[in-house]
């Protein structure tokens, strides 16, 4: 038996938990999603943790990833699923009230289980509770075999992103900051 919401799509399931250096964060799926833990066989545990070094991440290709991405500006998360490194996040808070996105990557073991959109709402969370209005990205894809920069675009304008040209990649997202 798998993880479903009464009249409602199949969902995952996640035990989330979130801790970086200044603060812990913690809710349970069943409070967002009316999700009824007992009927998940597999409950997925995701974490972030805030690092400072690629010597922290184990995995080649995140240590990679944080490589090119990172900047003294910036704050670099590693995504944690049930204890093993599933991806990566990499935020700036930039002018007084706009954050920016510089990387999500999720490797692609674990992709296609919401650990992105996840990610994303993490990403959300930390930039409103920066006291940012808004968040912006470029959407890039790293693995254009997998996802075309057009689909990656749509799947953020699913998620509320707004391009700010019709021809541009960049997208931007108005926070309502629920995390007040």
């Amino acid at each position: 038996m798998g993880c479903e919401a009464t009249g409602r799509a199949r969902l995952g399931c996640f035990r989330v938990a979130q801790q970086t250096a200044s603060y812990q964060w913690q809710c349970d799926a069943t409070l967002l999603f009316g999700i009824d833990h007992a009927a998940c066989e597999d409950v997925t545990v995701l974490t972030t943790t805030e690092i400072f070094a690629s010597g922290e991440l184990h995995d080649l290709c995140l240590r990679e990833r944080y490589l090119r991405g990172y900047i003294p500006k910036t704050r670099s998360f590693v995504v944690l699923r049930n204890g093993v490194e599933a991806g990566l996040l990499i935020y700036e808070h930039g002018e007084a009230s706009e954050g920016y996105i510089y990387e999500i990557f999720v490797l692609p073991e674990a992709r296609s289980g919401g650990v992105g959109a996840w990610v994303l709402a993490q990403a959300e969370r930390i930039a409103s509770e920066l006291g940012c209005t808004s968040v912006k990205l470029t959407a890039r894809s790293l693995d254009r075999e997998q996802c075309t920069d057009e689909a990656l675009i749509a799947w953020y304008e699913r998620k509320g992103f707004v391009r700010c040209d019709p021809d541009s990649s960049d997208l931007t997202k108005s926070l309502s900051h629920p995390f007040e």
